[in-house]
């Protein structure tokens, strides 16, 4: 007699209960849902695209001032070397008008250092030793109109630095070399070589 086993109906629990037929409402609401969240999102990429552009447009409008009060500076201290250099070859005092004259050659350098430092505005990389040379000649060039006759020598490698890097670095030689110039005696070397660890 064959053996039978009979499981009780308790031991497979009902499954989920199917869902709902979709009724052509339901898909109505939803697509309605939909449509909100979609105009939302455009309203708000919209708005996002509009603030860009008026940030654009700030940053824009920054750069022309930023040029117009450099190109103003630049042509007052080209005005005042030239007023000054003027001044000097009317003066009849020669002692005066040496003084003068050498007021005018170092207003005349700041300006040449300010155009050179900020023409490395429009570029990523700056050829470092041809700065340092251009930047220690004219300090030698303004302290021979003071008859100090300091040499300034560079000794550096060639180098090529990130323009943000290169900016300050300059300023800073720039105000060492002036104190070197102001306070010391005999030949100035400035040095740029590669750092070895």
């Amino acid at each position: 007699m064959p053996f039978e086993h009979v499981m009780p109906s308790e031991a497979f629990p009902p499954g989920p209960p199917s869902p709902a037929p979709r009724t052509d409402a339901g898909y109505e609401r939803e697509l309605a849902a939909a449509r909100v969240t979609e105009s939302q999102l455009r309203e708000a990429l919209a708005r996002s695209h509009d603030l860009l552009g008026q940030k654009d447009e700030e940053i824009r409008h920054q750069e022309v001032l930023k040029q117009e009060c450099q190109h103003r500076l630049l042509n007052n201290l080209q005005m005042i070397a030239s007023l000054l250099s003027m001044q000097s070859r009317k003066e009849p005092d020669a002692e005066v008008a040496a003084r003068i004259s050498v007021a005018a050659k170092r207003v005349g350098a700041i300006a040449h250092l300010h155009r050179h430092l900020h023409s490395m505005d429009s570029t990523e990389t700056v050829e470092f030793k041809q700065y340092l040379d251009e930047l220690c000649s004219d300090h030698s060039t303004m302290s021979r109109s003071e008859e100090r006759r300091q040499d300034i020598a560079v000794e550096a490698v060639g180098l090529k630095l990130p323009t943000v890097t290169a900016i300050p670095l300059g300023l800073i030689v720039n105000e060492l070399v002036t104190n070197a110039l102001k306070h010391g005696e005999g030949r100035i070397t400035v040095k740029l070589e590669p750092h070895v660890r």
